[in-house]
């Protein structure tokens, strides 16, 4: 099959095929203790001033740039283990659904039909399998504890239906070469999660729990909220958290924060990015240092690129038995993503 160019159509979306829940910040001094939710605690302290800009401002406002060593007056709030408890412990789900192998809205009845071909293709060589191993990676070593990584002692128990392991991570090591005494239950789960990614009818929920020691009254890290303010107070930090029956306000990760970390697998992006990954996002986007890496280069391989102008040949690649390209794999895992992918306005 020649090359032939695709345009997008100007209606175009995907529905997400991972849905994780928020995640709930619980304490246990213990084994067999209760847990106690993660209480939100509002502090308000006497900090300094040190950003570059203050400097400035200070000798502006008072004349005197001796005046940046004066109180950086703060309100912030902050998520703490009880005095008596040194375990912080997650507890979220996760849905796996086959939403990429058909698109939720589409005004191109041909470029619907492109689609649906690339997702079998792309399935029927195994590449969800791929897929899928990259995800349970991501949950097995606990990349979805952010900050809070650096608990010690990590244990965490995935469950899908009566299939069931806990695996316990070394300290920022996110290969699955750690567990290698688990490889069974490993592929049982990569192959479940890759059913419920291809097949409507087998959709999966994981539960999944994570359990480390920080020590007695140490700091947790859930989400943040931004923007806020209370009575005219500016908040420098708040926190995310759900109040409880008995009005505690109890630490949360949005379940935005977990499906980032779910789906950091992009290492297609460049060549020696395999300690580096991306969460997939269609222009490769890193928050951290503020780049897309997908659409800096030349020639650009963010996802529309690679949809308009190869998906053609990757379906006759696929379809002729051709080994699955990285960039293959990200196309599948935009899909698996979710989110409009409309064209330009206008197109049909």
């Amino acid at each position: 099959m020649p090359n032939q160019s695709l345009t997008l159509p100007s209606l175009l979306s995907f529905k997400r095929s991972i849905q994780p829940t928020i995640g709930y910040f619980y304490a246990r001094g213990g084994d067999e203790a209760a847990l106690a939710p993660v209480p939100v605690i509002r502090q308000r302290l006497r900090a300094t001033l040190s950003n570059f800009s203050e400097r400035d401002q200070a000798e502006k406002e008072s004349g005197d740039a001796k005046s940046a060593g004066r109180a950086n007056l703060q309100t912030i709030e902050m998520a703490i283990l009880p005095g008596d408890c040194a375990e912080v412990v997650l507890r979220f789900s996760v849905q796996f659904l086959a939403n990429a192998m058909r698109a939720y809205s589409c005004n191109d009845e041909s470029v619907l039909a492109t689609l649906d071909r690339f997702s079998s293709a792309y399935a029927a060589r195994g590449g969800f399998t791929e897929l899928a191993r990259r995800y349970f990676a991501n949950l097995a070593t606990g990349r979805f504890l952010w900050r809070n990584e650096s608990a010690q002692d990590k244990a965490i128990t995935l469950r899908i239906d009566e299939l069931k392991a806990t695996f316990a991570p070394a300290l920022y090591d996110y290969s699955l070469e750690q567990f290698a005494e688990q490889q069974d239950v490993i592929e049982q789960f990569v192959a479940r999660i890759a059913e419920a990614l291809t097949n409507r009818r087998k959709p999966a929920v994981m539960h999944v729990e994570a359990v480390g020691y920080l020590g007695a009254g140490a700091e947790v890290f859930p989400s943040q909220e931004f923007g806020a303010e209370e009575k005219g107070e500016k908040i420098s930090r708040v926190l995310a958290a759900i109040t409880t029956a008995d009005g505690t306000r109890q630490a949360i990760f949005h379940s935005q924060k977990i499906g980032n970390a779910i789906r950091r697998i992009d290492t297609w992006y460049r060549d020696g990015a395999e300690d580096y990954p991306l969460p997939v996002e269609p222009f490769g986007i890193d928050q951290t240092f503020s780049r897309a890496y997908r659409v800096e280069g030349k020639p650009k391989n963010d996802f529309y690129t690679l949809v308009e102008n190869n998906l053609t040949d990757y379906i006759a690649a696929l379809e002729a038995g051709s080994d699955i390209t990285g960039d293959m794999h990200f196309v599948a895992a935009c899909l698996v993503r979710g989110g409009v992918y409309s064209g330009k306005k206008g197109a049909k």
